[in-house]
C-alpha cells in the first residue's frame, strides 16, 4: 500500500507500517522481513537517485530499491548516499591516552619524580563526566564509557579536560577546549584530543 501523507520517514528510515512514510513512498520489507524502510515510488527509471533502480513489486507498482545500504547511526540522503543521522545515539568511550614525562614547568607530575595519575572530564550539552584516575603511568588505559549522547549533541561540541590527581588538588594537564565531533569521525568510530605536546587522548563512538 501506498504510503499516505500523513507520514514522517523519509526514503531510507525504517519503518513498521503502510502510515509511517510521506507521500510518494512505501513501507516495504526487506533481509528476508527482519527490516522495513521506507523506498520511493518511481514511474520510471529516471526518477531513482543515486545508485537506486527502479524495480517492480509485486503490489503493482515500481519502487527505487538499493539507494544505499546504511551502516546504524545513517541514513540516505536524496542522493542515495549515507550521511549522519542526526536524531542517532552514539556512546562515547574514552580509550587509551599518552602523558609527556614532565609538566608544564618541565618538572616530573609528582614529587619526587613521580608519574601523573591521570583522569579526564568531558562536558556536553553543560554536563560535566569525569573518567576514574589511571594511577603512575604515562600510557594510561581507560576504557571507560561516559554515556550515551545524540549526535547532534557530540557535533555541538565536546569540551575536554585532563588532570593530574593530587591528594591535595588536582593539577591541570591540558584544557583542550571543545571539540566537535566530525562526520568522519562518526564513520570511522574513532575521536581523540591532542594538547601538545602534554597529552593524545583516544575514544571511540559506537551507535546505537
Amino acid at each position: 500500500v501506498v504510503c499516505s501523507d500523513v507520514g514522517t520517514k523519509d526514503i531510507g528510515d525504517a519503518c513498521t507500517g503502510a502510515y509511517d512514510c510521506k507521500a510518494g513512498a512505501v513501507c516495504l520489507t526487506t533481509d528476508g522481513g527482519a527490516t522495513n524502510f521506507c523506498f520511493g515510488v518511481c514511474p520510471s527509471p529516471n526518477t531513482c537517485s543515486g545508485s537506486g533502480e527502479c524495480t517492480d513489486t509485486e503490489l503493482g507498482f515500481k519502487v527505487c530499491v538499493d539507494v544505499c545500504n546504511c551502516d546504524t547511526g545513517f541514513k540516505c540522503d536524496t542522493n542515495g548516499d549515507c550521511i549522519l543521522d542526526p536524531t542517532s545515539m552514539w556512546t562515547l568511550k574514552l580509550t587509551t591516552g599518552t602523558i609527556s614525562e614532565t609538566n608544564s614547568a618541565g618538572e616530573a607530575w609528582d614529587v619526587p619524580g613521580g608519574m601523573p595519575d591521570v583522569f579526564v572530564c568531558v562536558t556536553i550539552n553543560g554536563t560535566e563526566k569525569c573518567s576514574p584516575a589511571i594511577q603512575d603511568t604515562l600510557s594510561p588505559v581507560w576504557n571507560y564509557t561516559f554515556g550515551t549522547f545524540i549526535a547532534t549533541a557530540l557535533q555541538a561540541g565536546v569540551d575536554i579536560d585532563a588532570f593530574d590527581e593530587d591528594l591535595t588538588s588536582d593539577d591541570p594537564i591540558c584544557g583542550k577546549g571543545t571539540l566537535p565531533v566530525k562526520d568522519s569521525e562518526f564513520a570511522s568510530g574513532t575521536f581523540g584530543a591532542t594538547c601538545d605536546p602534554f597529552y593524545t587522548i583516544h575514544f571511540t563512538l559506537t551507535a546505537q
